[in-house]
């Protein structure tokens, strides 16, 4: 059975990057995983995987054009992950909703799984819910992730709002991305390099390695962080 995973959320929380692991890991397994970049402001995704196939509209029609005529069809050739970008939300709850995407994925044999990932503040709660109304039936998690990997951060306020405790009551699962020692994972967003390059040491084309040895260690603990929060979810 095919699974189409969302990646949804307000700008600047890191989706991209839960979307690169969730790629890297992907690729590790050597099971095909059709990648979207459906962020047309950033196209974050793309930078990593040249092979993501990237919206090329930013309007909302444009938006829709993309995931009925581009995502849509390619789970049935297997799984299939979207970033969506930022104010995407709403558009993808829309199509989702007059498309009846559940009901139409359960006679096709796919699973939606949409993944909400918050930082720490409230924004985006409201267009998460959207989301999640959107596709009753599907398996939905919200991923509370620290920004650039930051140990600081305080998720209190996203954690006791309303709508957060509302959808972790309808049966929302609600994971904790780990954080990233040191300034790792900022360079891996600066530079441009996967998760696959770095743990190689991400060498230039003289052989000098951009990520250390203890960098390198860095990540490979965040990665296993990754597997152990994401692993249970239903």
């Amino acid at each position: 059975m095919a699974t189409l995973t969302i990646l949804a959320g307000k700008g600047g929380v890191g989706k991209s990057t839960v979307a690169r692991y969730l790629a890297h890991r992907a690729r590790e397994r050597k099971t095909p995983l059709a990648l979207f970049d459906a962020d047309p402001s950033n196209y974050s995704l793309s930078r990593y995987y040249k092979d993501a196939t990237s919206i090329s509209s930013a309007t909302e029609s444009g938006q829709i054009k993309f995931l009925t005529d581009k995502v849509w069809p390619a789970t049935g050739q297997g799984d299939a992950l979207v970033d969506l970008g930022a104010g995407r939300d709403t558009i993808f709850a829309h199509w989702a909703h007059r498309s009846n995407l559940v009901t139409l994925a359960e006679g096709e044999g796919v699973k939606i799984s949409v993944l909400g990932v918050l930082g720490t503040e409230v924004e985006g709660l409201s267009s998460l819910a959207g989301c999640f109304q959107a596709t009753q039936g599907a398996r939905h998690t919200m991923v509370l992730n620290h920004k650039n990997g930051e140990e600081d951060d305080d998720f209190s306020d996203v954690m006791e709002h309303v709508l957060f405790k509302k959808l972790a009551g309808t049966g929302a699962a609600v994971v904790r991305a780990p954080t990233m020692f040191g300034n790792a994972l900022k360079k891996l967003q600066t530079e441009g390099i996967t998760f696959e390059l770095a743990l190689v040491g991400a060498p230039t084309d003289d052989g000098t390695a951009r990520i250390s040895p203890i960098e390198r260690q860095w990540i490979i603990s965040w990665l296993r962080g990754m597997d152990a929060s994401l692993k249970e979810v239903p």
